[in-house]
């Protein structure tokens, strides 16, 4: 359980990516200092390692462990009369005891308590604080004990990203077998919809392909297999940012399930500015 909390914990031989990711809760109205002017109550909200986390109530702060890293808050805005802000406050975030990073973080108070911030799309964020937490700690679990699928939970669109599978028990990891393709999914009318195939570099082969459309006339996936506990790049599409699901199917001794693991894809990184430019 130890590794549960570590931002970015190894598997095995899997290159370190961060365990945490998402929320869009149970609305946690905030109305600490750094969150809001006097008089004024929001939606608790935080954005950690690029991804949108969402509070859905508070835990007492005997819940709460050291600080897992920097984030920040959205400008609060819903007093009459008080001047917009546009700016971000940076924040500190912390840990919350027995769940992965990318699961959940914890704003502290004065008050003692903290809010409990849940990444987008995690299906534990609809629950009072209390059970949210008890979701929290079982997917932990989960993750760790696998199989599980472990990937970036931000990254910009058209960028190259690591996804692995975990499996723990060394017996069923020396039998397990991992497609060579994985599928890029948004929720579409409440469901999860395939857009692309994430393609794993053939080997020998060199280069990362391009994500290939779902649908594309003659594509067949690669019938490869491929060790779990090592990751494996795949390329992003130029998709529109927002929230998105990598799913890998996974082949436990002959029979076949998925894996998920919810990413937020930014927009693509602006061009850098032109300097000394002969058109100036």
């Amino acid at each position: 359980m130890r590794e549960a909390l570590r931002a970015r914990p190894s598997m095995g031989r899997m290159r370190r990516l961060p365990l945490l990711v998402l929320g869009a809760a149970g609305l946690a109205l905030w109305t600490g200092p750094v969150a809001a002017p006097a008089g004024a109550s929001c939606i608790l909200s935080a954005t950690y390692d690029g991804a949108p986390f969402v509070g859905t109530g508070f835990v007492p702060g005997d819940q709460v462990a050291g600080p897992v890293g920097p984030g920040s808050l959205p400008a609060c805005n819903d007093t009459p009369g008080t001047p917009i802000v546009a700016e971000a406050t940076p924040v500190t975030l912390h840990r919350v005891r027995g769940v992965a990073p990318r699961f959940g973080v914890a704003l502290p108070s004065a008050s003692g308590r903290a809010g409990l911030l849940v990444v987008a799309e995690n299906p534990c964020i609809a629950r009072p604080a209390a059970r949210a937490l008890a979701c929290l700690r079982r997917m932990t679990r989960e993750l760790l004990e696998g199989p599980s699928l472990i990937a970036d939970v931000a990254a910009r669109a058209g960028s190259v990203v690591e996804i692995g599978v975990n499996i723990r028990d060394a017996r069923v990891r020396l039998k397990a077998l991992t497609g060579i393709d994985a599928l890029l999914q948004r929720r579409v009318d409440g469901r999860w919809r395939s857009l692309f195939h994430l393609q794993h570099p053939l080997p020998d082969t060199g280069g990362i392909p391009a994500p290939v459309l779902v649908g594309t006339p003659g594509y067949a996936v690669p019938a490869i297999g491929l060790i779990p506990g090592r990751s494996h790049p795949v390329r992003l599409p130029d998709v529109e940012a927002g929230q998105y699901r990598l799913a890998q199917e996974v082949s436990l001794n002959g029979r076949e399930r998925w894996v998920t693991a919810v990413i937020t894809i930014l927009p693509p990184a602006p061009p850098p500015s032109c300097t000394n430019c002969p058109h100036g």
